[in-house]
């Protein structure tokens, strides 16, 4: 689950997975708060896409990338900029693995 904790002006993201906090962030920025809890919501909504039409033989991130930046671009195309660049990010450190070679997001 996920959830905000609030106080003395600072907003803590928790994340915990299985009963084990897998993440904390911590801002005094409402805005990346907000960015923060809409990536997740955009990247569930393109995850179970992907997950229902996935092609075989493809690197299933390279779907649910796509569409969560499509999604994001839909709510506000500076999130959608910054979710782009940090998926170029890992891509550069973790290639799509599949016939298609490494490509990056446009």
């Amino acid at each position: 689950w996920r959830k905000p904790e609030i106080e003395n002006n600072k907003i803590w993201y928790v994340v915990h997975e299985r009963g084990i906090q897998k993440e904390k962030r911590e801002t005094s920025d409402v805005e990346m708060a907000l960015y923060w809890f809409v990536c997740d919501a955009v990247n569930s909504c393109a995850s179970t896409h992907e997950l229902k039409t996935r092609i075989h033989g493809q690197d299933s991130r390279r779907q649910w990338m796509a569409l969560s930046v499509e999604y994001m671009r839909k709510i506000k195309i500076e999130w959608a900029n910054r979710l782009r660049d940090e998926y170029n990010t890992i891509l550069d450190a973790y290639p799509f693995n599949d016939n298609l070679g490494n490509e990056k997001l446009v």
